[in-house]
């Protein structure tokens, strides 16, 4: 992809976002086939996972652009496999989840767990109400409502709509105590039309990050998204700063550089080596 492609593919996150969920509705979203596919990871040599769970609905596509991202940077990625789309119980898909985590939990180093709306849910209930720490080894959650919410009556044919009510059941289901061993990040979003209120976005104990101009369903593709998550799990988890220059780190995730596509990490990198070697731009000793 060339630097000129870039204005381009940059289209408005509003109408990325709808194109985003006719795609999904549209598109038949399998999930037996997953255990399969985690069994056939198990022989891969990569030893860092993104895993990645959706919200309510199971639109995969929607993680499109984060994880693209993720793979260029070296992780492996699979989605979380959810029973009826995630519109049957959310124990029910996090039973699921479990299952294809435990096939492959001993091929990683590392397991990032990433949910977005009810994803971030069906992840601490295998923690909070199963009692599996054994699962991964850092949580993320990106617009969930850990505290339920005021729309949660607008979905009632479903059970996990109804789930995610204030004041539902299943959060009295999430009684054990979060293992100190497994750091977490929470996301949430100032334009946020289905959480409400917001302030049930955060989760206590974890790391807040509040980004203020995006909404529930762009949070998916939203550029800060990948800068949090990344730099959250290089910084404070990895500890590996310095695997690049910290103009470099920075140069990937500068606004007026960012396009939605797998290279334009590699493109900013491989420009800073280049100018790098230039005689009237290299640094003086």
């Amino acid at each position: 992809m060339a630097l000129t492609d870039t204005k381009r593919i940059q289209v408005p996150r509003t109408i990325l976002a709808k194109i985003v969920s006719v795609v999904g509705i549209l598109t038949e979203m399998r999930t037996q086939h997953y255990v399969g596919i985690a069994e056939g990871i198990s022989k891969m040599t990569d030893k860092r996972l993104i895993f990645l769970a959706p919200g309510w609905g199971k639109f995969d596509i929607g993680w499109y652009f984060l994880k693209k991202r993720f793979i260029a940077d070296g992780f492996d990625v699979i989605y979380a496999p959810y029973p009826q789309n995630g519109f049957g119980s959310i124990e029910d898909s996090a039973k699921q989840t479990a299952r294809v985590l435990e096939v492959i939990k001993d091929s990683y180093d590392h397991i990032t767990f990433v949910g977005h709306s009810m994803g971030g849910l069906v992840g601490r209930y295998i923690v909070e109400a199963m009692g599996r720490t054994d699962l991964f080894h850092a949580y993320a959650s990106m617009g969930t409502p850990h505290q339920g919410t005021l729309l949660g009556f607008l979905g009632w044919w479903s059970t996990s709509a109804g789930e995610m009510k204030v004041h539902s059941d299943f959060y009295k289901k999430l009684v054990l105590p979060w293992p100190e061993e497994i750091p977490r990040l929470s996301i949430s979003a100032g334009l946020d039309w289905i959480v409400l209120p917001h302030s049930s976005s955060d989760l206590k104990g974890a790391t807040q990050v509040h980004i203020p101009r995006a909404t529930h369903s762009t949070l998916l593709v939203h550029p800060r998204i990948y800068q949090e998550i990344y730099a959250w799990l290089i910084y404070s988890i990895f500890d590996e700063v310095g695997f690049v220059s910290k103009e470099g780190f920075f140069a990937r995730f500068s606004p007026k550089n960012h396009v939605y596509g797998l290279k334009i990490s590699v493109i900013l990198n491989k420009m800073q080596e280049i100018c790098s070697k230039l005689p009237f731009l290299a640094k003086k000793a």
